[in-house]
């Protein structure tokens, strides 16, 4: 329960930040149980760092959480090194779901440098929800990383988790005739 609430809490300072009044809530319900308020699909991109389940590897890991069942949810995660590499993550899509992740991962081999992870998403809402599909991506921290140094592992390096929200895609209710 703690962090769940930690979680929201960050939500909600992070779109305070950008200016939004309200955050949708993690738990939106259907339009048919709701007064048709709009919710979000909340897409978090991960720290980049050396994995701790695959030895020898830089991985990033991201997500969307949309709070209520979707018709079908798609993500595709990259990693990102600056100066050149581009390593792209199986995709993973699901229909009927409210809540998808991805990684991609590359091997220490290609070197130290500043990695940051990108996540892709598309969303299809149930019936009564306008856009009928809609896409967003995000860009995580830019961050220093070497496999094997703990100075510059990646890990939570800023204090401030390791999933950060860096965007949504909004859903409303359709136009009733």
């Amino acid at each position: 329960m703690k962090k769940w609430l930690r979680r929201a809490s960050m939500v909600a300072a992070f779109s305070m930040a950008l200016g939004g009044g309200t955050v949708a809530s993690q738990m939106s319900p259907s339009p048919a149980e709701a007064s048709l308020s709009a919710f979000n699909c909340v897409i978090s991109v991960a720290h980049p760092h050396a994995s701790h389940h695959v030895s020898g590897t830089i991985n990033v890991e991201g997500r969307v959480d949309c709070g209520q069942r979707m018709e079908s949810i798609y993500i595709r995660l990259y990693l990102h090194k600056q100066g050149g590499g581009d390593w792209a993550g199986t995709p993973n899509s699901m229909n009927n779901a409210s809540y998808l992740k991805a990684n991609a991962a590359t091997s220490c081999s290609a070197g130290s440098g500043q990695y940051w992870g990108e996540a892709r998403v598309t969303a299809v809402p149930p019936a009564g929800w306008s856009p009928r599909s809609a896409s967003g991506s995000a860009n995580g921290f830019v961050l220093p990383l070497a496999c094997g140094d703990p100075l510059t592992s990646g890990d939570d390096p800023d204090g401030v988790g390791s999933n950060v929200v860096l965007g949504t895609i909004r859903f409303e209710p359709s136009e009733v005739e």
